[in-house]
């Protein structure tokens, strides 16, 4: 394969270019070539390629910073430098800390409720660093605008393992809920929490104190549990069945079993066989004589339905 060959006035567009902080890529894009021969010459004339750091912050002069700290101290925002520049916050912010500027993190709006409304007991602060994720307990999910959630979890995963069904999206977590999150951006906004109350140590006090924080709030237009009652409905098996231990009469069998119905052999709408048909099928089948290819183009009927019929493993006279 030949080397690509530019020209002196070729060459020195390509390094002005580059130097002037258009990326390799946009550079091989005008040209429409490849990016290999681009580097190929910046190499040879020995110019420093920019590392992948490099590309990503976006390098300002020394004038783009003075101006972005006097824009920043008659007012404007770092959001707005951010859009203005075209760059992330992170960046604007770095800037201006790198030049002496103190700059303040964006306010979460505060949950209307506060902490010491919903706490167990006045105690609970002391007790926050024994609160075991893993364990049972009541948690809160609270939302940016106020909203919040009061349940309970255990289980192998512990408290934390319904924060992690709620994020996922599981059976088990109320839709509504999902519906909350997703107005905000999903449960990755970090403006919504989940902090565990208290932990106990059976999952019937857990559902306990569910039910004394629901009934505490219960009337507050930012409470999310739609239901006041938390307690669960026995398990439907065993001896908490209705029907445990209790057995059908005769007579119920005998009614049950002719109000059955009987959808086998030509009773099935869908077969294509009948009783004439399976008959002769029988009749005519004999090893390399008769095959089983041969009966299968005859009555356009699969080899393997034919191996049932002819010995006998469905389509059988009561």
């Amino acid at each position: 394969m030949k080397r690509m060959v530019f020209t002196e006035q070729q060459i020195g567009v390509i390094i002005d270019n580059y130097q002037s902080g258009i990326n390799v890529s946009k550079i091989a894009k005008q040209l429409d070539i490849s990016t290999a021969p681009i580097l190929r010459i910046l190499r040879e004339n020995n110019i420093r390629i920019r590392t992948g750091v490099e590309i990503q912050r976006k390098l300002f002069s020394k004038d783009d910073c003075l101006k972005i700290c006097e824009e920043y101290k008659n007012g404007i925002t770092i959001n707005k430098l951010a859009s203005k520049y075209k760059v992330n916050r992170e960046t604007i912010r770095r800037y201006l800390i790198n030049n002496g500027l103190k700059t303040t993190k964006a306010k979460v709006e505060k949950v209307p409720i506060k902490y010491e409304d919903w706490t167990p007991d006045p105690k609970l602060d002391d007790k926050m660093s024994n609160l075991d994720p893993g364990k049972i307990g009541v948690y809160i999910i609270t939302f940016p605008k106020g909203e919040f959630y009061i349940g309970s979890g255990g289980g192998k995963r512990g408290i934390f393992g319904r924060w992690k069904a709620h994020k996922r999206g599981y059976v088990n977590s109320p839709q509504y809920l999902q519906e909350v999150a997703n107005k905000y951006g999903g449960w990755n906004n970090k403006s919504i929490y989940f902090t565990i109350l208290e932990n106990v140590s059976t999952r019937e006090l857990a559902l306990s104190r569910e039910q004394d924080y629901i009934n505490r709030f219960w009337g507050n237009p930012l409470l999310l549990n739609k239901s006041k009652s938390v307690t669960k409905a026995p398990e439907m098996k065993g001896e908490n069945h209705p029907l445990y231990g209790k057995h059908h009469s005769e007579k119920s069998r005998q009614k049950i079993s002719e109000n059955h119905a009987d959808f086998s052999g030509e009773n099935n709408s869908r077969s294509k066989l009948t009783w004439k048909i399976v008959e002769e099928i029988r009749s005519k089948y004999k090893p390399r004589i008769y095959t089983l290819k041969m009966l299968s183009e005859e009555y356009n009927i699969n080899i393997n339905t034919l191996i049932n019929v002819i010995y006998k493993h469905n389509w059988i006279k009561k």
